[in-house]
């Protein structure tokens, strides 16, 4: 063996950059991961923050009108009826799991001598197997 052949060898080891991009991708591919699932965890938790907002504004509003669509308690609800308007408003978005239990109505908010329907909703939920509690609230001014 010539007493350079060793060194020759190192050199040429270390100019070799094949697998070089696979190395790379392996480190970067665990941070992609998490952007990637994390922005869509945080979509769905979005989507259904907007889902409860229309819904304790849409209650809020039939309550403070005083419309018959939301005085009236439907088969199968076993809470109040304005409860029962909102577990069937989120329903219709997309949230068929909420209870009325989850529904807090107060018809007699007053902020600065005003008068309120205030609806609020907490919505816990499972993403990813964390438990994360979206929750919403709405206010409209009572009809006198």
């Amino acid at each position: 063996m010539r007493p350079g052949a060793l060194t020759g060898r190192r050199l040429s080891f270390r100019a070799d950059r094949r697998g070089a991009a696979a190395v790379e991708f392996a480190m970067v591919l665990p941070l992609l991961c998490l952007m990637v699932f994390g922005s869509i965890a945080m979509g769905v938790a979005l989507w259904k923050w907007n889902a409860l907002e229309e819904a304790t504004a849409e209650t809020a509003r039939c309550l403070a009108i005083q419309s018959s669509d939301c005085g009236k308690v439907p088969a199968g609800c076993s809470g109040a009826a304005g409860a029962c308007y909102a577990v069937a408003t989120a329903s219709a978005r997309g949230l068929s799991d909420i209870t009325p239990d989850q529904v807090t109505i107060d018809t007699q908010a007053v902020v600065d001598g005003i008068s309120y329907v205030s609806v609020e909703i907490a919505y816990p939920f499972d993403l990813l197997g964390y438990r994360m509690t979206v929750s919403s609230t709405n206010h409209f001014p009572n009809r006198n």
